[in-house]
């Protein structure tokens, strides 16, 4: 997994989290204690505009395509 902090809106902090194996990216969200110590956490798919599941996956093939590539030529 890939995980990164994205930004903080008070009691909220949100990551994005990617799985290397299926390239499906997660949006995650967090809060902080509110004084009794509990903690919340939502988990859910990103998606694109027309609601299909938002993957990283042609992203990896062309960077590895030009990879590829350049080893080729050098």
């Amino acid at each position: 997994l890939k995980i990164w902090y994205e930004n903080s809106n008070g009691a909220y902090h949100t990551y994005c989290v990617v799985d290397d194996d299926t390239g499906v990216n997660y949006v995650v969200v967090s809060t902080q204690s509110n004084g009794n110590g509990q903690y919340s956490i939502a988990i859910t798919p990103r998606l694109n505009a027309d609601g299909s599941l938002y993957t990283s996956k042609w992203e990896r093939f062309v960077v590895e395509l030009w990879v590829f590539l350049m080893r080729l030529v050098l």
